[in-house]
């Protein structure tokens, strides 16, 4: 990490995550399986958030995300956005 504006961003990711489910879902992981174009992760996060689970993004990849939303929710709301 090269300066503060970093390590601040780093060390906000990793509050964001506190309490939430040791697991987490990559967009391009998810895009691969299902043979789709990823959306933009902002938009599955609101998505999710929309629907009431709380989500946050991964402080290790940026393409990553936990939530406590159930696996079919996060599948059913990654459809509803590459169809």
């Amino acid at each position: 990490l090269s300066n503060r504006k970093e390590v601040g961003k780093l060390l906000d990711r990793c509050l964001e995550e506190t309490g939430m489910p040791p697991f987490f879902y990559d967009i391009d992981a998810l895009s691969s399986y299902f043979r789709k174009s990823p959306p933009k992760i902002s938009r599955m996060m609101r998505l999710l958030e929309k629907e009431g689970f709380r989500v946050s993004r991964t402080h290790f990849r940026d393409t990553s995300f936990k939530t406590d939303a159930p696996l079919d929710e996060v599948i059913k709301a990654f459809r509803d956005l590459t169809i």
